[in-house]
């Protein structure tokens, strides 16, 4: 039997990165990205796996991700083998978008459940912990706009598991963890 795995999508700066660190102090695992850009400071291989565009395709050609997407000319997707590997040991979860969580139902084989969760924030919100994780304001622009654009209607037109109102951290876990893990 596999663990549950969980996507986890947002607009930016609706604290999915948070979240997900607060899970794997519970047990949870997470699933490494592969992507293409360059690193932000103090990300390691532990947040995603750094290639080059060759490499990247190369991986796409064989069919191994799960899912890919375009953000701001990077390219970043997860392998199959990655979640394979993962969902042996723990509940897996990884942060993608709309599309990534369609394309991940599409292509998803396996023995154990696949959850989708959606988490929301206010608008101010999510500007407020763009500009405090030191993104740019041409970068905080760019999200902005990119999520009015597809967030709303992700929101409303996928089948979403579980939907969550991000405001209190502890509060936002215990939900996910009882969902994905009933009776624990």
């Amino acid at each position: 039997m596999r663990y549950p795995f969980v996507t986890l999508t947002g607009r930016s700066g609706a604290g999915k990165t948070t979240v997900v660190r607060a899970l794997q102090e519970l047990g949870f695992s997470e699933a490494v990205s592969t992507t293409t850009r360059e690193p932000r400071t103090g990300e390691t291989e532990r947040d995603y796996t750094f290639v080059d565009q060759e490499t990247f395709r190369s991986i796409d050609y064989e069919n191994e991700f799960l899912e890919v997407v375009e953000f701001s000319g990077n390219r970043y997707g997860i392998t199959r083998n990655e979640i394979y590997e993962k969902t042996q040991h723990a509940p897996t979860l990884i942060v993608v978008d709309g599309h990534g969580a369609e394309q991940i139902l599409d292509r998803y084989e396996s023995d154990g459940p696949l959850y989708r969760v959606f988490l929301d924030v206010s608008l101010s919100t999510s500007c407020d912990r763009l500009n405090g994780r030191g993104d740019t304001p041409e970068q905080v622009g760019k999200r902005l706009s990119h999520d009015a654009d597809l967030f709303g209607a992700w929101k409303q037109e996928i089948d979403w598991d579980l939907m969550i109102y991000n405001q209190d951290l502890l509060q936002t876990v215990h939900t996910i963890s009882a969902f994905v893990r009933p009776g624990e």
